[in-house]
């Protein structure tokens, strides 16, 4: 099979459209952030979705971020494995 030149720019385009495309859905929809040095200024005024794990007083609480493509199931594990790394540690003496 022979590939004309144009063959190769429209796949060549198409790979580097799929690549920018990927990495842009990565980075604004599956990326999880992790703790809250994490957040750019960006995201301040936007709806961040997840699950609250802990309300301390009336101005703060912790959130477990999920971000929008990933499966429900992952979230509930993710969680259950907090819980038990929380639960080993106070068991340990090392958080209160």
């Amino acid at each position: 099979m022979v590939v004309s030149d144009q063959d190769g720019v429209a796949i060549g385009v198409g790979v580097v459209s799929a690549a920018l495309i990927s990495a842009f859905v990565y980075k604004n929809y599956v990326k999880k952030i992790k703790t809250a040095l994490e957040i750019n200024t960006s995201l301040y005024n936007k709806k961040i979705k997840g699950i609250v794990v802990n309300v301390a007083d009336g101005d703060n609480f912790r959130l477990y971020h999920i971000p929008r493509l990933r499966p429900s199931w992952a979230v509930s594990r993710d969680i259950n494995r907090l819980k038990s790394i929380k639960n080993y540690l106070k068991y340990q003496g090392k958080t209160s």
